[in-house]
């Protein structure tokens, strides 16, 4: 018996062809690297059972001072804090979203949709609105609704739980209402329609169908801590305030930018608009501890600086030290804080780097990881590519640049990792996945569906949610299941061979040493003669931790290794794995 240790280098190689990666694993899913050695991921399960609405964007994991332990989540539709173990809604209400109207409400017959005037409202349909305590026609009007059509400027329609005895116009007596922030879209698509297309073609008052258009951008969120408390901003919108002491939250001031692409606060406690007031390329900051003053004066730090180097600012980063880093789609900048009369200094410290969407960027103990267009890069005190050519073609040619604002970054720092969720050419949302190990520079891929991420010191494990389906809040790193299911995870070795494959090899077993091994790990070999050959494929044979060698009889110039583990509650480590092979000679 002549055995064979399985001597590979940690990472998947997903950008050359199989036979030129020898000595490497090629593929695999739900699989990372620890101290050179692969191993299944962690599991995961709900963290709560109540339902997130909307597409999550953000999580937000901090503690008071009361060491309270709260998370926020921001959706595309609403925003909660998940406090004491439950998941409470704590959307806000928009700036000048309250109010009284009068005789506002339009009932039809036989019918469950109730018209609403109101003049110059600015509701979008889907919108969501609270109308309070009003009774009319067999309709009641006290709680929260979505907004079904908006009519014009004036009008807009909601859809009550019964239909109306009674058609009437005008009726409905004092009518409260409240409007929630405004709600974003779910995926960014193409849109045609009056004002779109090429200016003075075709003819007047005709809704384009065909051409350009142009895009209309999905919703992100930005959060970040005022002391104890949480600032957060829907992209499109203005700042809003979580109170943790009264568990609330509202506007932050009627003096803060609108339209904003994000949000991050200085660690001198400035709140910074980023894309401010809808200018693609502007930083705003208030007032130092006062996020009500934007009016710059001699007698505050407010201020702004309009900046050169792209056409949009997409994210910001707040590092150890104090200093931010600061994208747009294509140039990274260093904000400084200065106490003088510029308050922050503005630095280019990376060209061509742009961040590819505003939560793909995250900070490890002082350095950044970004994503970019067509690759990955770090921050050290310098702008550097990591080294990914062993994934890039892998993610980059098969990616829905679309819907690349949905991609974004993840810090695990129980296993050095930094992870970006991205979607596929096919999908919509983000199925797939990247992982860097900052230890060995390695690289893993794999399909997961997550939409935000959060690794925070104040929680045991990382937290994320999902997009498709019923959403929900996930606790990682728990157990070794997929949600109570079984997880599927595998790893798969390039093909090994004698002499460069130019002897056949005499494969008679496998000698298998797995740590932590829980369940059966199925092993399946892939035999081929040469690289374009039919192959021909073996087992599997279930390995369990008792056994204690695979007995093979087959032959080939090359074989691959596959390590499956799909049972419930399954794991492995591989540690160091022999096969037993020995030339049986050369033939033409």
């Amino acid at each position: 018996m002549t055995l064979q240790p399985l001597q590979i280098a940690p990472g998947i190689v997903k950008d050359e062809t199989d036979y030129s990666s020898e000595g490497r694993y090629i593929d695999g899913d739900k699989i990372r690297f620890k101290s050179g050695l692969p191993q299944k991921i962690g599991g995961w399960s709900k963290l709560t059972t109540p339902t997130l609405t909307g597409a999550p964007r953000s999580l937000h994991a901090w503690s008071t001072n009361d060491q309270v332990d709260l998370i926020a989540a921001g959706t595309t539709e609403r925003f909660y804090v998940y406090k004491d173990g439950y998941l409470n809604d704590r959307t806000p209400y928009r700036y000048q979203g309250t109010g009284t109207l009068t005789n506002a409400i339009t009932t039809t017959l036989g019918s469950n949709v109730v018209g609403i005037n109101h003049v110059t409202n600015g509701l979008a349909e889907n919108d969501w609105v609270k109308l309070y305590n009003v009774t009319i026609n067999n309709i009641t009007l006290n709680g929260d609704f979505q907004v079904s059509t908006v009519v014009d400027a004036n009008n807009y329609t909601v859809t009550a739980s019964t239909n109306a005895d009674a058609g009437a116009t005008g009726v409905g007596g004092s009518l409260s209402y409240g409007y929630y922030m405004k709600v974003g879209n779910e995926s960014s698509f193409a849109s045609f329609g009056y004002g779109t297309g090429t200016w003075n073609q075709g003819t007047y008052g005709t809704p384009r169908t065909g051409g350009t258009g142009i895009t209309l951008s999905l919703r992100t969120m930005t959060m970040d801590n005022w002391g104890e408390d949480l600032v957060f901003c829907p992209s499109g919108d203005r700042p809003y305030y979580y109170d943790s002491s009264t568990d609330t939250s509202q506007i932050v001031s009627a003096n803060t930018p609108d339209n904003n692409q994000g949000i991050v606060v200085s660690e001198q406690r400035h709140l910074i608009c980023f894309g401010a007031d809808g200018d693609p390329m502007k930083v705003a900051w208030s007032d130092q501890e006062d996020f009500t003053q934007w009016t710059p004066a001699t007698s505050n730090d407010a201020g702004s600086n309009l900046l050169s180097g792209g056409t949009i600012m997409i994210g910001a980063k707040r590092l150890r030290g104090g200093n931010i880093l600061l994208w747009s789609d294509t140039t990274a900048f260093l904000m400084q804080f200065t106490a003088d009369t510029l308050v922050f200094n503005f630095n280019i410290v990376g060209t061509n780097c742009g961040l590819i969407a505003p939560k793909a960027s995250v900070e490890v103990g002082g350095l950044s990881f970004w994503m970019t267009k067509q690759n990955f890069f770090m921050y050290d005190g310098y702008s550097k590519k990591l080294d990914s050519s062993a994934i890039e073609k892998h993610v980059f040619n098969d990616f829905n640049f679309d819907q690349r604002s949905k991609v974004f970054a993840a810090h695990n720092s129980k296993f050095d990792e930094v992870w970006w969720f991205y979607p596929s050419a096919s999908s919509q949302t983000n199925d797939r996945y990247v992982i860097y190990n900052m230890k060995d520079q390695s690289w893993s891929t794999g399909t997961m569906d997550r939409s935000a991420w959060i690794d925070s010191p104040t929680w045991p494990n990382p937290l994320a949610s999902n997009e498709v389906g019923t959403r929900y809040i996930y606790q990682h790193e728990l157990g070794t299941d997929d949600d109570g299911s079984a997880m599927d995870s595998f790893i798969t070795t390039a093909p090994l061979d004698i002499a460069d494959g130019d002897q056949i090899a005499d494969l008679f077993g496998w000698v298998p040493d797995f740590e932590d091994q829980v369940g059966d790990v199925n092993l399946t070999v892939e035999l081929k003669d040469k690289p374009n050959s039919t192959s021909e494929t073996i087992g599997p044979y279930a390995i369990s931790t008792t056994t204690e060698k695979v007995d093979m009889r087959n032959s080939a110039r090359t074989m691959s290794f596959k390590m499956r583990s799909n049972v419930l509650s399954g794991h492995f480590r591989m540690g160091k794995n022999r096969i037993d092979i020995a030339p049986a000679g050369r033939r033409r």
